[in-house]
């Protein structure tokens, strides 16, 4: 007599779609796994674990959003919402600054090679006049 295998709802973790199987550890649908389409991790932002994402908004994993009395993993507590905003600025100050200083060395690169003599090199940089 063959046994009867139980089948599972799961979420892909590839597309997001739901599909069910008889694989209690199964990730991906079949489709996803035919085209070798990978699954999607993001790191929580209260622990720093990485958790396979169920929801392209998710933010946190689940053991966090227990923790925190929040209702969906897309929530911010009020904690994470002002480490979210200062990481933002951080982030676009930072953004900023390299391109300014890529502008910056290639207009120093720019004036460089435009007064350089035949037999000399201008060494004096910018930031020393």
């Amino acid at each position: 007599m063959a046994k009867v295998k139980p089948h599972y709802v799961k979420t892909c973790g590839a597309c997001l779609e739901e599909f069910t199987t008889h694989k209690a550890k199964a990730s991906r649908c079949p489709v996803c796994i035919s085209e070798n389409r990978k699954v999607t991790y993001r790191r929580c932002f209260e622990c720093n674990v990485s958790f396979m994402i169920t929801a392209p908004d998710d933010l946190n994993c689940g053991t966090c959003v227990e923790e925190l009395g929040l209702e969906d993993q897309s929530q911010l507590s009020p904690e994470q919402r002002e480490r979210f905003e200062v990481e933002e600025k951080r982030r676009l100050f930072v953004q900023k600054r390299d391109r300014l200083l890529e502008w910056l060395t290639q207009r120093d690169k720019a004036r460089r090679t435009a007064n350089l003599q035949p037999n000399q090199q201008n060494l004096t940089h910018l930031g020393l006049l």
